[in-house]
């Protein structure tokens, strides 16, 4: 590939064990045709001495453990373009480990707590099972998440760390938990009554300002095709049983279309 110019990488740089306080290491870098922020990250890494801490694996989209913020907005390092001059900073909502690494356990503790597990009383009429295209279409459409919570970083409803708490302003799941909750309980041989669980993510947090979907990496319709179907499973225990429904919070900074479709 010819390199055509460089382009300006500006790192953010922390190590909560010996810093008292972040920093940015600039560095320029020969910027190539399809080069990725990854390839940046590589670079500064390889060529430039910097003792960086960062997660990736797979390179191709599909493990999920390269986000960062770039200029802002959090993306997949492995699949956003690299452009001539970029703020590489790591995800917001979650703690830094060392640079642009981050501790996930929040997000994660908070998917295994939804049980996101196919619970089902019926027996299996036949092996494989036949199910049409239609009947697992709302569930199916989830399955292509791959968890790099970047949906969650980037929502304002989420509480910062140091905020979390059991108060129900404070227990909000995010959409990347919400999502793998609903891609079982759409599931059509799904059988567990979900409402309590969905009720103990906090729902009501969720004020539809769609930034999640707008920076899902593969195009989940995370609002449509989760949050509100689950809000409808809640709504309608809620009837059943003659109890109040929550309207939404209000949460959200910038709170965008705070009514669902």
């Amino acid at each position: 590939m010819s390199i055509d110019t460089h382009l300006s990488a500006k790192i953010f740089r922390y190590d909560p064990t010996t810093d008292t306080a972040p920093r940015y290491d600039t560095v320029e870098v020969p910027l190539q045709s399809r080069m990725r922020v990854l390839d940046v990250l590589e670079y500064a890494v390889e060529n430039c001495g910097l003792g960086l801490a960062f997660r990736h694996f797979c390179g191709v989209k599909r493990c999920g453990m390269c986000g960062v913020n770039v200029n802002g907005k959090p993306v997949l390092a492995c699949w956003e373009e690299a452009t001539p001059s970029m703020l590489i900073e790591p995800l917001a909502n979650l703690p830094v480990i060392r640079d642009l690494t981050v501790d996930r356990s929040a997000f994660e503790r908070a998917t295994i707590e939804l049980e996101p597990r196919l619970v089902r009383q019926t027996p299996y009429s036949s092996f494989p099972e036949a199910m049409t295209h239609g009947e697992v279409e709302e569930s199916f459409r989830l399955m292509n998440c791959i968890e790099c919570y970047v949906c969650s970083s980037a929502c304002p409803a989420m509480p910062a760390p140091q905020q979390r708490d059991d108060t129900p302003r404070h227990n909000f799941a995010g959409p990347g938990s919400l999502v793998q909750l609903a891609k079982v309980a759409l599931h059509p041989k799904d059988e567990l009554d979900r409402s309590g669980l969905i009720e103990s993510a906090g729902i009501e947090n969720c004020t539809w300002c769609y930034r999640c979907e707008e920076v899902c990496p593969v195009g989940i319709p995370i609002v449509s095709g989760a949050i509100l179907p689950l809000r409808a499973i809640a709504l309608k225990t809620r009837e059943s049983v003659g109890r109040d429904v929550a309207a939404p919070s209000g949460s959200c900074e910038s709170p965008g279309n705070t009514s669902p479709p």
